[in-house]
């Protein structure tokens, strides 16, 4: 039977199955699956673990001879098959049938394999293991599936936190399940507090940096080209991360950008700051900034930085930093000609 990621558990609390296959090019995804498979069927009383590697046709006979082996102390045992590449080929294919007409009496085969195609799913080798054991495919997930995913995987770890802190991470990882979990296990380790939030994920970041991405952002709100500039350089030459600083940076942009709409419909600059969401001790830093530029120049800004968001991704060539810079100096109140991105 085919089972998603998230039931997996669940399934294996009921009676085992012969074979359990997790596949796919989410590798913390397989792992992951892979770990509460061999979880389970430990806790069950399989013992041993036999390891098997597919690199070649010829290995495949090391299936039929592990299988076939008699334990020397009746001990129930896991095949922890390995098929990196996704592609057991006809040999492989021949020797999963095989195995499926007669599972050992005495083990639980664990396949963990690479991406699947569709045409492989439907198989004769693929259908006889779905037929009598459990079939699990994991693929990345984007958008609000891993925004989700963070979430859960926070609050499963005693983390509280809010969507901006979610979804900085989610962009920062860019679908990486492996960063991300790396990013929440350094979060645990380095917060006191468990709440969660955008500034706290950002001061993680920068931690071993002189200057941070707040620096940055208060040299830039307060006008202050020389320092933004010295700030830049400092964080480009200490190997600070592009992508959340773009990020940081694109947040001020966005809420100055609503706040000066709010304020050309009528709106007092208090109200337009917290309409777009600044939080009230802020305000008295932000009134000067909102007067600096009309909507549609905070508008082009954010287009900009967008733009440059696809050049961190790596989308666009392009020096990064020094488009940083630019876009740092615009804020400020500094004439810059922003050429066009390529």
């Amino acid at each position: 039977m085919r089972c998603y990621p998230d039931k997996l558990k669940a399934q294996l609390s009921k009676p085992l199955l012969p074979i359990y296959l997790i596949y796919g090019d989410e590798p913390l995804q397989v792992q992951e699956g892979c770990d509460l498979v061999r979880e389970a069927v430990r806790a069950a009383g399989y013992d041993t673990r036999e390891v098997i590697s597919i690199e070649q046709d010829s290995d495949w006979r090391e299936l039929a001879d592990t299988s076939s082996a008699m334990s020397l102390f009746a001990e129930q045992r896991l095949l922890d098959l390995r098929l990196p590449s996704g592609k057991p080929g006809r040999a492989g294919g021949e020797a999963l049938r095989d195995y499926c007409a007669r599972p050992a009496d005495d083990a639980i085969l664990l396949i963990s394999a690479g991406k699947i195609d569709s045409a492989a799913t439907r198989s004769a080798w693929f259908k006889a293991v779905d037929k009598i054991g459990v079939t699990v495919a994991v693929w990345p997930l984007h958008g609000n599936e891993l925004m989700g995913w963070i979430e859960r995987r926070m609050k499963a770890v005693r983390l509280q936190p809010d969507r901006d802190a979610v979804r900085l991470i989610a962009e920062r990882v860019e679908g990486n399940m492996l960063a991300a979990k790396q990013e929440i296990d350094k979060l645990v380790l380095l917060l006191d507090n468990p709440k969660v939030t955008a500034d706290t994920v950002l001061s993680s970041v920068v931690d071993s940096s002189r200057y941070s991405v707040f620096d940055l952002t208060g040299a830039m709100l307060g006008g202050d080209a020389r320092r933004v500039a010295h700030i830049v350089e400092v964080l480009r030459g200490e190997g600070v991360e592009a992508a959340p600083t773009l990020w940081a940076i694109q947040r001020e942009v966005r809420e100055l950008g609503v706040a000066a709409a709010a304020v050309a419909r009528g709106a007092a600059p208090n109200q337009a700051l917290s309409e777009a969401g600044v939080a009230p001790f802020r305000h008295k830093t932000m009134q000067p900034v909102l007067r600096r530029y009309k909507p549609i120049h905070w508008s082009a800004l954010l287009h900009r930085c967008n733009e440059l968001d696809l050049m961190v991704k790596g989308r666009r060539q392009g020096n990064v930093w020094d488009e940083i810079l630019n876009v740092c100096l615009a804020v400020a109140g500094k004439a810059v000609k922003l050429p066009r991105l390529s």
